[in-house]
């Protein structure tokens, strides 16, 4: 990592848990970083951020940050308005990470955001599809995860799992998971979004969920900032409340301790976050190797940006030859984090590529 990432990252710790230096802090200097990790709102959150001394200029940010709340503002509505909608119909859904991650943002209305994820029970799928086709939504895309439909400006993913894992065991594990926390249960867990109640994942599965999600991430369109972000604000705001043994028997059970680890070291040492809160549960995230990963893991952050986006792979076969190559890398280099998983990408992908069906 470059000394001006470095610097970032320290800004961005500053802005989310609001720490004052004497550093002179230039909103500009960050601004290309910020957008690179998709981290424009959070810039205006840095105590002390000093806006440009020329006067377009100054009023080209304070408009971004406007336009940023505005936007936010708008997703919330939306969120609300579809939860609410499902509500009547009976359909149980759980509306996931996104907005409901940016709750637990020192200030939500900063968190850039983009589609809206929704989770659908088993058996009421096709009910929540048809919904949005009724309101006016229109089916462009189907994934081995979730269906993608648009409104307008607004996109919404309904998703049948909360997220794919390519080794199968995993996945029926992650499966059996949902079942027992959210599909059987009776209990709501809701969060104010919008000024509507919206079903939300409960705490534990919603933690083994970020993990996952940041997990496959890191392989294929790549890891941002947000992402690693999101899991320490909803982690840090419900450690107290968390079942640590339950939660620490299903990351185990999906074999993502590794991940977990150094998602807390990327965010103690580089993000600001209490180390307390994995010490006090036993919880050693400084070993040698956790370290090393976690490095590896940021240098990569740092190249990539939020999914990727800030990368060019071209078009045509000189796309598929980098994209390809570039996940073939990803393997390689972070196997450790999980051998079984990594081992089972190239196989699932060639699987899917050669029968045409979806193996979960």
């Amino acid at each position: 990592m470059n000394k001006g990432f470095l610097f970032f990252l320290k800004n961005i710790s500053r802005a989310l848990h609001g720490t004052r230096t004497t550093d002179e802090v230039h909103i500009e200097e960050l601004s290309l970083m910020a957008r690179k990790q998709a981290l424009d709102g959070l810039l205006y959150d840095i105590p002390g951020i000093m806006m440009p001394g020329d006067n377009a200029l100054r009023l080209k940010f304070i408009g971004n940050q406007m336009a940023i709340e505005k936007h936010n503002g708008w997703m919330d509505a939306q969120v609300a308005k579809l939860a609410h909608r499902f509500d009547e119909q009976g359909i149980r859904y759980a509306v996931m990470k996104g907005q409901t991650c940016a709750a637990f943002w020192p200030r939500p209305e900063h968190r850039m955001s983009g589609d809206v994820d929704v989770y659908v029970v088993p058996g009421q799928f096709e009910k929540a599809n048809g919904l949005l086709l009724e309101w006016g939504a229109k089916l462009v895309d189907k994934t081995m995860l979730h269906s993608t439909y648009r409104l307008g400006k607004l996109v919404v993913e309904m998703h049948f799992s909360v997220q794919k894992l390519q080794y199968p065991t995993y996945y029926r594990r992650l499966k059996r998971m949902t079942e027992i926390e959210f599909d059987s249960s009776e209990n709501d867990v809701r969060l104010e979004i919008g000024g509507y109640g919206v079903r939300v994942l409960p705490d534990v599965l919603n933690i083994v969920l970020l993990t996952t999600h940041a997990f496959n991430h890191v392989i294929t369109a790549g890891l941002g900032l947000r992402q690693v972000i999101d899991w320490q604000m909803v982690l840090a705001a419900k450690a107290e409340s968390l079942d640590w043994d339950r939660l620490m028997r299903y990351i185990d059970m999906l074999h993502l301790r590794k991940m977990f680890l150094v998602l807390a070291h990327i965010n103690v040492r580089f993000l600001g976050m209490d180390g307390g809160v994995f010490s006090s549960r036993g919880l050693d995230i400084n070993t040698d190797g956790v370290r090393r990963m976690s490095e590896q893991l940021m240098a990569w952050i740092e190249v990539c940006g939020n999914f990727g986006h800030s990368m060019d792979f071209g078009t045509g076969l000189t796309y598929q030859f980098r994209y390809y190559g570039l996940f073939l890398l990803n393997l390689m280099r972070f196997f450790r984090l999980s051998p079984m998983e990594m081992s089972a990408w190239p196989w699932m992908k060639a699987y899917r590529a050669v029968t045409h069906t979806n193996h979960i």
